[in-house]
């Protein structure tokens, strides 16, 4: 009875296999186009575990190209996106305010262009002119000012030099009096002494010569208080011949207010001459290039408003996420994922060894199956097989390649069976 079961199981496995194999028989597996058929598997005579692989595969690692706050996510995984879709954006506030201070900068570089090829009117030439009067009198009365002080400064030194002269003959005179003072006061000193030696027969010539020598020591007193006066007057005179303060910052004052003046007058001139004549060719190219380089400022801060949007640059899935709203995200780490699989690219690859490589020819129709398809078989075909075989641990394999028809049910990674009919 169970060889019956047995039997009668095969049986009907091979009829049922038996419609799946002449389905296979009459279906086309194109090397780029799928074809999906269901139904059971009969016994193959050979079954190879396979993996699905995808031979054009594009995949995108998308950042921002510049740096922010992320704002929104608008993806998750697994989305199907179109191209051109917004997948996140960045808080752009401070991009906008750069943009628009950019903008305003060009417009000020295309009025100063303007302005510069523009002819001046009669007012404007007036103007300057104007202007360059009062600079050029304003200059003759610095220079003025500066003959002035050379000539004061030249005058304080004749008279510091003059007043040096005079306290340093001061200053001898009194070295005179001073050494004929001391010289009074020795002698009376000694007259008085001799006079206290003849003491008490001469008292009178004692009280004489003691008045005497007073006089003299205050007269030496004296002489040495002017010696100290005069030499400080010398030393002051000297001080202002050396160093004359006062009349050297009275000069610098009138050199810097000189310089000023006629940096002012070259200002005036400068302008009468730009705004009253031609513009000068050089004036013209200088106010292109900032034109230019506004231009390009403008552009750049655009673009920059334009970057805080991600934009799926072409159509596929979503397969990672990175980003976190109110995270920092910029050119440094991708923000999302995205991959575009092709069904028509999908091939199956696998091993088989050595001893079964006989029964494995290209253009050999096949059956493949997956665990996560059940009850699902796929048509394919058996597009190469390696010339060479590659020995692991002394196993020799050859490598088989294999074309798979579906709808993109099969996803590369994906283990699979590859059933080789008998």
């Amino acid at each position: 009875m169970r060889t019956k079961l047995i039997a009668g199981g095969v049986v009907a496995l091979l009829v049922l296999a038996g419609g799946t194999w002449a389905l296979l028989s009459r279906t086309a597996v194109p090397a780029d186009g799928p074809v999906f058929t269901g139904g059971a598997v009969r016994a193959a005579a050979l079954v190879l575990p396979g993996e699905v692989q995808v031979s054009s595969h594009r995949r995108a690692a998308l950042s921002f190209q510049v740096s922010g706050t992320l704002k929104t996510i608008y993806v998750r995984v697994g989305q199907r996106v179109k191209a051109g879709q917004v997948l996140a954006v960045l808080h752009a506030a401070n991009y906008r305010r750069a943009a628009a201070q950019a903008a305003a900068g060009l417009t000020q570089a295309q009025a100063q262009l303007a302005r510069v090829e523009a002819p001046p009117t009669s007012r404007q030439q007036a103007q300057y002119a104007a202007q360059l009067a009062a600079a050029k009198a304003a200059l003759e009365n610095a220079q003025t000012g500066w003959a002035d002080a050379q000539a004061s400064y030249g005058q304080g030194m004749t008279d510091a030099k003059d007043q040096l002269s005079l306290a340093q003959q001061n200053l001898d005179e009194a070295q005179a009096a001073y050494n004929d003072a001391q010289q009074g006061e020795q002698e009376a000193n000694l007259q008085l002494t001799l006079a206290q030696e003849a003491y008490p027969a001469t008292a009178y010539q004692v009280v004489q010569a003691q008045e005497a020598y007073d006089q003299a020591a205050g007269a030496a007193s004296g002489a040495a208080a002017k010696l100290a006066a005069d030499q400080t007057a010398v030393q002051q005179a000297q001080d202002a011949v050396s160093n004359p303060v006062q009349l050297q910052a009275a000069l610098d004052q009138a050199r810097a207010q000189l310089n000023s003046a006629q940096h002012a007058y070259d200002q005036a001139q400068a302008a009468y001459e730009l705004e009253t004549g031609p513009a000068p060719a050089t004036a013209v190219d200088v106010a292109q290039a900032a034109v230019s380089q506004a231009q390009a400022s403008y552009a750049a801060a655009e673009l920059a408003v334009s970057e805080t949007r991600l934009v799926a640059p072409f159509a596929g899935s979503v397969t990672a996420v990175d980003g976190v709203v109110g995270g920092f995200a910029g050119p440094q780490a991708p923000t999302v994922e995205l991959a575009a699989i092709n069904p028509h690219t999908l091939r199956v690859y696998a091993q088989v060894a050595q001893e079964s490589v006989g029964q494995v020819h290209p253009g050999a129709r096949v059956v493949i199956t997956s665990r996560d398809f059940p009850g699902r078989h796929f048509a394919g075909r058996v597009l190469s097989v390696a010339p060479a075989a590659t020995a692991v641990q002394g196993i020799s394999t050859y490598r088989v390649k294999l074309g798979v028809a579906g709808r993109g049910e099969l996803k590369p990674g994906m283990s699979v069976e590859v059933h080789f009919p008998s």
